[in-house]
């Protein structure tokens, strides 16, 4: 089940943050990650995955570069094991055709 919790947001949209989100994000260990950052709890609300899986730990972000729409492809398979690979695959479609669209846009 998703859920979307809002965090680090502009001193001018801080009224906008879930209460308790950022001692999440850092609990998960998203403090310093970037936006958006992603975890994956399992039943018991423990983390089994998230989105700092790029060398030296960074964060895949919004995916857009052919190493990070891989890797979240990675991470999907690995967090959402009853997802099916063509699930996967039109994510991964999605990201590869968004990043097309921003950079004709440039």
């Amino acid at each position: 089940m998703p859920l979307k919790l809002v965090a680090q947001e502009s001193e001018q949209n801080k009224a906008l943050e879930n209460p308790g989100a950022g001692e999440l994000m850092d609990k998960w260990g998203g403090a310093k990650s970037g936006l958006p950052f992603l975890v994956f709890l399992n039943g018991k609300r423990e983390k089994i995955a998230d989105s700092n899986r790029l060398p030296g730990g960074k964060n895949i972000g919004c995916p857009s570069s052919a190493e990070e729409i891989a890797e979240f492809d990675r991470l999907l398979h690995e967090a959402a094991p009853g997802m099916a690979q063509d699930q996967r695959a039109r994510l991964s479609e999605h990201f590869r055709a968004l990043h097309e669209q921003r950079r004709k846009s440039r």
